[in-house]
């Protein structure tokens, strides 16, 4: 969780101002910080690969976004729920952050109060999973119809991860 020195929780998107002071209290001041949410950042990668035409390498950024963003929100709903604790002994049964997965996705919905697999992009997103798998264990070609498929797909995903969530 992003919290500043009086346990506010920040966003994790947009400027935000930091205090600060140097040691024994004297001097300090304020600065102005970006924080940067990785699976915007990701997305932005996946957009670059699929126009550049590497297929297979932006559904795995794309898939990626997903996984980094299902894991924050993972981490936000243990200690929302305020049993922060179990969240190392819980996730370490986990082997991935792949909403895909019906572990992750259950564990998800109970922690976020969501229902993912009832979404209209859900089927698209379960596509890019499989795609995204099959083309990294096995070597299959991404068409590029797939690939815009599953970047919108996941985009898809991340909104919503983001409003449920509050990580806008």
């Amino acid at each position: 969780m992003n919290t500043n020195k009086t346990g506010q929780e920040l966003p994790l998107s947009a400027a935000n101002q930091i205090e600060f002071s140097q040691g024994g209290g004297t001097g300090g001041g304020t600065a102005d910080v970006e924080v940067v949410r990785h699976w915007t950042r990701l997305l932005e990668n996946a957009e670059r690969l699929h126009t550049s035409g590497e297929y297979e390498v932006a559904i795995v950024v794309a898939q990626t976004a997903c996984e980094v963003i299902t894991e924050r929100a993972i981490s936000k709903a243990f200690g929302n729920k305020g049993v922060a604790e179990l969240e190392s002994p819980v996730t370490g049964f986990l082997i991935s952050y792949n909403l895909g997965n019906e572990r992750v996705r259950k564990l998800y919905d109970a922690l976020a109060g969501d229902t993912v697999a009832g979404e209209g992009f859900w089927e698209a997103f379960k596509a890019l999973a499989k795609t995204r798998n099959e083309s990294v264990h096995s070597g299959r070609k991404v068409s590029e119809t797939e690939s815009r498929d599953g970047l919108d797909a996941a985009s898809q995903l991340v909104a919503h991860i983001e409003q449920k969530n509050g990580l806008t």
